[in-house]
């Protein structure tokens, strides 16, 4: 997008950094959400189809009409509180969104620097002391990426941290910045309880599913649908939430095949069934609102179901085609369907 921000009320737009500001302070809101709400923004008193948004918010994906009017509403809530009775964004029905509040667009130089909730206290003051260490983690910080601190006392780890990240922030000038996250290749110790720690000197084990295990799954998951008569979409991730294997059946929606693959996703990574995620996220409940996080690929819906073994859980299946009930009937059977080998049961 081009750099340029936009201001509507008592917001600020900054399209090309993902941001929304509410008088300075960043408001939490999903990417797609975000995306969206820039099309809007953008194109203020102009209606733009549904079609149209979601081939521009959702390129080169197959997406319900459903997942558009999930991110309006989450949109409205957030920029409408505002508002006196009426909504930034009308529906014109039959036909799509318009944005209707009076946008003003703003030098993006005036937002350069982080925004004030971004930085901790006393983040350019200098640390007293530690010169020399602090001096080694921001020489090591850009290459390495991921430094940990170890010091006892630990209250003063985060005087430490601050004061590199002030010498990171000073060498960046007005730049954006961004903490990426990798493996630290060394470890060098010097003595004074301040120490870059690796990952690599502390091995850790987990159990997943094995691709065999994953078609068991499957199998019994196929073995469902047909008895339901259905074509279904069957997908089976790994204890890291990752596709492991896939099935559609001949004539399956194509619509829910990102729907089976994001039902296993979701099951894996809050570790819950997605039937009772559900649940938990309808209005007023603890997770209200959950299906906006990550890019919005949280389904909170029947069909998804977490695999456990000696306690842990070590992959998710999904399933998608039919009813809701049909569809949690399905995962359950491909997860019925597994049976451990000897090898696994005695690790």
């Amino acid at each position: 997008m081009d750099a340029r921000c936009f201001a509507f009320g008592p917001f600020v737009l900054i399209p090309q950094r993902q941001v929304l500001l509410k008088r300075e302070t960043p408001v939490r809101i999903g990417s797609r959400a975000l995306d969206i709400l820039a099309q809007l923004v953008q194109r203020p008193g102009e209606v733009i189809y549904k079609l149209e948004l979601m081939a521009l918010v959702w390129a080169g994906i197959f997406v319900d009409e459903s997942n558009l009017k999930v991110n309006i509403a989450a949109i409205r809530k957030v920029i409408d509180c505002d508002a006196a009775n009426r909504s930034c964004i009308a529906t014109v029905v039959g036909r799509g969104y318009r944005f209707v509040e009076p946008v003003r667009e703003l030098s993006l130089q005036r937002y350069d620097r982080p925004p004030r909730e971004h930085r901790a206290s006393g983040w350019y003051e200098p640390l007293i002391g530690g010169d020399r260490i602090i001096s080694q983690f921001t020489e090591q910080l850009p290459m390495h990426r991921l430094v940990t601190i170890v010091r006892t006392p630990d209250h003063a780890k985060i005087p430490t941290a601050t004061a590199v990240a002030g010498n990171i922030v000073r060498r960046c000038g007005s730049r954006e910045w961004f903490a990426p996250l990798s493996r630290v290749a060394q470890e060098t110790n010097d003595g004074s309880n301040h120490r870059v720690s690796t990952e690599d000197n502390m091995p850790r084990q987990y159990s997943t599913l094995t691709l065999a295990e994953a078609k068991q799954i499957l199998a019994g998951a196929e073995a469902k649908a047909e008895s339901l008569g259905i074509a279904y979409n069957i997908a089976v991730v790994d204890a890291g939430g990752h596709l492991l294997a896939f099935s559609r059946q001949d004539g399956a929606l194509i619509g829910s095949i990102d729907l089976a693959i994001d039902k296993a996703s979701t099951a894996r990574i809050f570790d819950k069934a997605t039937s009772y995620l559900a649940t938990l996220a309808q209005s007023g409940k603890p997770l209200f609102g959950i299906q906006e996080s990550n890019d919005g690929k949280v389904v909170i819906f029947g069909g998804g179901i977490p695999i456990l073994f000696d306690g842990s859980i070590i992959g998710a299946v999904g399933a998608s085609a039919g009813t809701v009930e049909q569809d949690i009937a399905v995962a359950e059977a491909g997860a019925a369907a597994l049976s451990f080998s000897h090898d696994r049961a005695s690790q």
